[in-house]
């Protein structure tokens, strides 16, 4: 009876990947997975500057108190 090893784990093919390609593989915008505007936004929303700041942080705090505070004054 011969065995079929078609369960057997095989090791990956060396290609790279989307974060880690292969050595000399060239990774144009657009030319992968993803389309040029995917790749863009993915990369942006991952950007640490377009977090608030501490700053930006404190504006929307108060601004998030100044209409409860209004609310608040209309409801009476």
């Amino acid at each position: 009876m011969a065995h079929d090893h078609e369960d057997t784990p095989r090791p990956a093919p060396g290609g790279g990947n989307a974060s880690n390609p292969a050595p000399g593989q060239e990774n144009e915008p657009g030319k992968g997975m993803f389309d040029e505007k995917a790749e863009k936004y993915l990369k942006e929303s991952a950007n640490i500057e377009d977090m608030p700041d501490p700053e930006e942080d404190r504006e929307a705090e108060e601004r998030l108190k100044k209409e409860k505070d209004e609310d608040k004054n209309k409801d009476s």
